[in-house]
């Protein structure tokens, strides 16, 4: 951040990564220092146009202070879990998933979204899979309905959530990966395309595309995120009354 004398015009200039700012300079500054403080998150940098407006369609556009913090949770990965915490330097005795309570496993955002398998995550899971199939933009019996549930699946013995597109049919970290990344906004160009290719006859395929995103996006912050924020929050942080005792 600098200022730049003209001498044409005999005014002070406000330049940003040497780029003269023609906007509001406040409204500017503050989303290019936010642009700026999202590229230290890793893999959050975009890798196209269409990647970064997936993006930010999951991190939605409410005024609510409450939600954008929900959607920075889940789309940067701040969730404080066992791990994460452990990695802020905090006291923490052990890693393992306060919900599940199964040994080797990490309390970390993917495994809460994922693979957690205690009921409420994994009833959450399911609903969350039926919301999307039950979206207003699919039609039920269409290819569209079909590929999301023969694609995305939870494991019938760990109820964990698999997204079985390409390569994740045979390798299940893929089928993590490519999950983990779908639920967050986090959409390969392959998985897109796929979609893309899903428009009906007869519609603007990439207005039908933006419908669904936003459909899905909104699916996972009131189907996914929001519920599996309120089950892990009852859990790691104890009521009033419980820390009385």
């Amino acid at each position: 951040l600098h200022f730049v004398f003209s001498m044409a015009v005999r005014r002070w200039f406000v330049c940003y990564d040497d780029r003269r700012v023609f906007d509001q300079t406040a409204a500017v500054l503050l989303h290019q220092l936010g642009l700026a403080q999202l590229r230290g998150y890793r893999d959050f940098a975009p890798t196209s146009a269409l990647d970064a407006w997936v993006r930010r369609a999951f991190c939605g556009t409410s005024k609510d202070v409450f939600s954008r913090a929900m959607s920075a949770k889940f789309v940067l990965g701040q969730l404080a879990t066992q791990e994460r915490a452990a990695r802020w330097k905090y006291q923490v005795a052990d890693r393992k998933c306060r919900l599940c309570c199964v040994d080797d496993t990490h309390e970390n955002l993917r495994h809460l979204l994922l693979g957690c398998s205690f009921p409420k995550l994994c009833d959450i899971r399911r609903k969350y899979i039926a919301s999307m199939v039950a979206s207003r933009y699919l039609d039920s019996n269409d290819a569209s309905s079909t590929f999301l549930r023969d694609h995305f699946q939870l494991c019938h013995d760990s109820g964990s959530l698999r997204c079985l597109f390409g390569s994740g049919a045979a390798d299940d970290d893929v089928a993590s990966e490519l999950a983990f990344g779908f639920v967050r906004g986090f959409w390969p160009p392959h998985l897109v395309s796929a979609f893309q290719a899903l428009a009906p006859a007869g519609v603007d395929s990439s207005e039908w595309f933006g419908l669904l995103v936003h459909s899905f996006a909104r699916s996972a912050r009131s189907r996914l995120w929001r519920p599996v924020w309120d089950v892990w929050h009852s859990a790691a942080v104890p009521s009033t009354s419980s820390a009385s005792e």
